[in-house]
């Protein structure tokens, strides 16, 4: 080999190096992010996983459409009984 080669490899492994540190920290902070929401979740709506957060999002989503239509149904019942 040539120190050409030589040198052309020791630059891509340094650059390679630099990518694989970019990576680490890049990884570390989606880490953070990932604990801070799991935190988040489990104070909130005591859930500590993803599936379980959307099976409680599904929940309350049919829950809204319930008060929602009760909502509408009695406000529907006060039009009818006190004209406006």
């Amino acid at each position: 080999m040539t120190n050409v080669n030589i040198d052309s490899i020791v630059a891509r492994l340094s650059l390679l190096e630099k990518e694989i540190g970019k990576a680490k920290i890049s990884i570390a902070t989606l880490q953070g992010e990932k604990n801070s929401i799991v935190d988040r979740l489990l104070k909130e709506f005591m859930v500590d996983n993803i599936e379980d957060a959307q099976k409680k999002m599904d929940e309350m989503k049919i829950k809204i459409a319930e008060l929602e239509t009760d909502i509408n149904t009695k406000f529907s019942k006060l039009k009818a009984t006190y004209e406006w």
